[in-house]
């Protein structure tokens, strides 16, 4: 019936082939079922109306492109009209979002009429290549950007693309905000070197480079990861993950038999739920330093200058504790301040 229907054969196609390239075009097209919904709601538009409207649109144009011209083409509502209508037409010019679906439904007559002639092809040959295919990446940079901004990733601004700040978010607000409950896509992997370790570990085990990080790329909405180098060699380690085995990969098998399976009480982990600190203290970079310091038997110059580039020292503490409130491993942080002090031979405030 299907190969009489559609004609597989001719095509030179079959019916397992058409399934799977028929999921993979609804997979790559979904998103729009979300972003066109949530662009015209911007233009006043009912979102939930607007989810159907797109879902009904794209089902009964997909229909009708198989069974009257037999192409193997989804249709579904574009996503650079749909932000010229809101943002630009009704945003901009200011008319009702109905003006403007209006002046949609008489283009839509329009071009109809232009293609039952060959005006239609005309213009669309007259287009350069180049510029069709940089309106296919210009799409993709304006969904990410949106994505973007829905995340609050980027903020409203002059031009729009001013990355979030919590230090300005709590001068505008007059707030306290923290970076607690802030979605992770970037994941620094060694914890300072302790997963080598076996004693410094929180896992009691140790790790490889590579188990690291894999370790941080399975982790939900991890998208990248930012390792730490000295030498030549350890970038050569990380760079192995490239090529490296599903077994190289495996730290799963290494963490079911540690003695450990998270990160202990008074571990810090540098989250940065400590903050704000009084003094405007960075609590998790002078930990992370001091953690690295006492990794080796003197501490490196690397670290040292590091430390002595922070804005503030662990010898500004003024020992109010109010961080250790906040600390979701019980980090006796205070403590950690006084012995960053005399490990970075720097005189204390605070006793």
């Amino acid at each position: 019936m299907l190969e009489k229907l559609f004609k597989l054969k001719e095509n030179n196609t079959d019916v397992r082939t058409e399934v799977l390239a028929g999921i993979t075009t609804f997979m790559t097209m979904a998103y729009i079922l979300a972003v066109n919904p949530s662009i015209l709601a911007a233009a006043g538009m009912d979102q939930g109306a607007v989810f159907t409207a797109t879902a009904l649109a794209s089902f009964i144009g997909t229909l009708l492109m198989a069974f009257l011209a037999n192409y193997p083409f989804a249709l579904a509502p574009g996503m650079g009209l749909n932000a010229y209508f809101a943002y630009t037409v009704v945003l901009g010019m200011e008319y009702k979002w109905e003006v403007a679906l209006t002046a949609v439904f008489v283009e839509g007559i329009i071009f109809i009429i232009l293609s039952l002639t060959n005006v239609r092809e005309a213009i669309f040959n007259a287009i350069p290549l180049n510029l069709k295919a940089a309106v296919s990446v210009g799409i993709g940079l304006f969904i990410a950007f949106i994505g973007l901004q829905n995340a609050n990733i980027v903020i409203s601004g002059a031009t729009l693309v001013e990355l979030f700040s919590v230090e300005g978010y709590n001068l505008a607000n007059g707030t306290a905000a923290s970076f607690n409950d802030v979605g992770i896509t970037v994941m620094k992997p060694y914890a300072g070197g302790r997963l080598f370790d076996e004693q410094r570990s929180p896992f009691g085990v140790p790790l490889t480079p590579v188990q690291c990080i894999h370790y941080c790329l399975t982790r939900p909405a991890v998208a990248s990861v930012l390792a730490g180098y000295d030498t030549p060699e350890h970038v050569e380690q990380a760079v192995a993950y490239e090529t490296a085995g599903e077994a190289e990969k495996d730290y799963a098998s290494v963490l079911a038999r540690a003695p450990r399976h998270t990160f202990g009480q008074g571990e810090c982990t540098y989250c940065g739920h400590c903050r704000p600190c009084p003094v405007h203290i960075d609590i998790a970079m002078v930990n992370k330093y001091y953690d690295l310091a006492s990794m080796q038997a003197e501490v490196p110059a690397s670290v040292r200058a590091h430390y002595e580039a922070l804005e503030h020292h662990a010898d500004e503490c003024v020992g109010c504790r109010a961080c250790e409130s906040r600390c979701p491993f019980g980090v006796k942080i205070a403590d950690r301040m006084a012995e960053a002090v005399r490990l970075f031979q720097l005189a204390p405030f605070f006793a």
